[in-house]
């Protein structure tokens, strides 16, 4: 790394300077496809279960639980009604979200499978018959969000400016990597979920439901445990891998919560001594959406932490 802080008040100049990327899990890959847009057929349940379904032919991979499919959101605000959806799957799982409002809808998924973003844009076109779509692709194998799609993509890449497609619908998320020291089993990660919840004021409707079949992918790299949980505010995601001592984490809220909280939550459960984040706010920036870089923080002895960063975008484009 090229710099160690003294004064925690040193970092945003150090962030502004250091364009290093740094993966804490080269040997894990972690590839994640996130899309919001706006469809224009009749949803309900069972499209969403259908999607899911369809999905997980398309990825070639089997359902290991769900797909579970809840309408609760609006309990916390009427603008949330829809659906949401889970499915985990060998060494992959999939969150979806549909809104009545504005006919929206936000879809990730995240696989230590490699598999054909392109393919799963057009089906998830096609699926929902969509009229607008921003997606992120990104793949850790290829530093940041290096994926080449056909000359057609980037034209329509290149004509498009970032905007928010539902911009009074909340989308708020963090997504943790770090290496830990402790001991982690089935029970560890579904407490870290449990007290997850409740340090934030979420309300669990689903799960935790943790799994250890990540041994599947045909990779003993892999072996680990993953767990899947929903909230009446949306939900979360974990993945710990045994032999790297890594983890990652996904939060998902259409409530507004405190990252920086998450954060030390995180760093505390699992005695991190490495953690970054990348930290997304449907509300912040111009456009209404700003995309914060990847912050890797070493927590070291002496409250030395040096930053490094790393830059993802959104590609949105029309139909």
């Amino acid at each position: 790394m090229n710099a160690v802080l003294e004064r925690p008040q040193q970092i945003a100049e150090i962030k502004i300077k250091t364009n290093e990327i740094i993966d804490l899990a080269p040997q894990i890959l972690r590839q994640r496809l996130r899309m919001e847009g706006n469809y224009s057929i009749q949803v309900d349940g069972d499209t969403v279960s259908r999607y899911l379904n369809k999905l997980s032919e398309l990825l070639g991979m089997e359902i290991t639980h769900g797909p579970e499919i809840q309408n609760d959101a609006e309990i916390i605000n009427p603008i949330h009604k829809g659906f949401e959806g889970i499915m985990m799957m060998s060494g992959a799982s999939t969150h979806a979200y549909t809104w009545e409002l504005g006919n929206f809808f936000s879809i990730d998924v995240y696989s230590c499978k490699s598999y054909d973003m392109s393919a799963i844009l057009e089906f998830t076109k096609m699926f929902f018959e969509v009229t607008r779509l921003r997606y992120q692709p990104t793949n850790s194998r290829d530093g940041t969000n290096n994926l080449t799609f056909d000359n057609n993509h980037v034209e329509k890449m290149a004509k498009s400016n970032i905007f928010d497609l539902a911009p009074k619908i909340l989308r708020q998320r963090t997504r943790i990597e770090g290496t830990y020291v402790i001991d982690i089993r089935k029970d560890t990660l579904k407490k870290y979920m449990v007290e997850l919840s409740e340090f934030l004021g979420m309300h669990i409707t689903h799960g935790p439901v943790i799994q250890n079949d990540a041994e599947i992918v045909s990779n003993p790299i892999h072996v680990g445990f993953k767990g899947v949980m929903m909230w009446a505010e949306s939900g979360t995601h974990a993945y710990t891998w045994e032999k790297e001592k890594f983890f990652l984490i996904d939060v998902y809220s259409c409530s507004l919560y405190n990252t920086k909280m998450v954060l030390e939550f995180t760093r505390n459960f699992f005695q991190a001594t490495t953690i970054g984040y990348e930290a997304t706010h449907s509300r912040n920036g111009p456009n209404n959406l700003t995309i914060m870089p990847i912050s890797w923080i070493a927590y070291m002895e002496n409250k030395k932490i040096p930053y490094v960063l790393v830059r993802y975008f959104f590609i949105s484009f029309h139909f």
